[in-house]
């Protein structure tokens, strides 16, 4: 059964017949024309799916079409970071404050605002942050244990006495609202 890929590309040169007898440079480019509005990476597997049934038509039709590598895009977007100042964090913190709070999550401004200030002065990742347990925070050594993150190793993270305030708050608010404060619970 033809993949996704290959059946769009076969309604394509099905539509486009009247211009596109066979799959030729300029049909390729054509159809990857249409797969502009997904991401790069995406487009990229997708043209080298197409690359490689050209490749494999290559075989038994040696004049076959086969798309260059050259053409295609970059695997990755390229996005250029933004570094937030200490001006935005100060105005997403007191953004925080007037967060909406829902039955199923009736900590929302506590966590969003916790979530800001550890991704912003640890420098740590999301993923990093959302693998967070309760258990991995040190009050008395103010640290915080990653764990296995990049290359699957885990790190001691120092945090200073604001940050350490910061959660010990947090935990409090969780407390009193009688949530889950066991060492295997997510911090956020």
């Amino acid at each position: 059964m033809p993949s996704r890929t290959q059946q769009s590309l076969d309604r394509f040169l099905y539509e486009q017949r009247a211009t596109y007898t066979d799959l030729y440079s300029a049909a390729f480019h054509a159809w990857r024309r249409t797969h502009e509005h997904v991401a790069s990476g995406v487009r990229w597997v997708r043209m080298l799916e197409v690359r490689a049934f050209c490749l494999y038509r290559r075989r038994t039709e040696p004049q076959c079409f086969v798309p260059d590598l050259s053409s295609f895009p970059s695997y990755h977007q390229r996005l250029k970071p933004y570094i937030f100042s200490e001006s935005d964090i100060v105005k997403l913190l007191r953004a925080t404050a007037g967060l909406e709070r829902k039955p199923a999550s009736p900590l929302r401004p506590e966590v969003i605002r916790l979530a800001i200030i550890l991704l912003f002065t640890t420098g740590m990742r999301r993923g990093e942050l959302l693998g967070l347990r309760i258990g991995d925070y040190d009050r008395r050594e103010s640290t915080l244990l990653i764990r296995e993150t990049k290359f699957y190793k885990s790190r001691l993270l120092p945090i200073n006495d604001g940050i350490t305030d910061e959660i010990n708050r947090y935990l409090c608010v969780r407390a009193q609202h009688r949530l889950p404060v066991s060492s295997e619970t997510a911090l956020i």
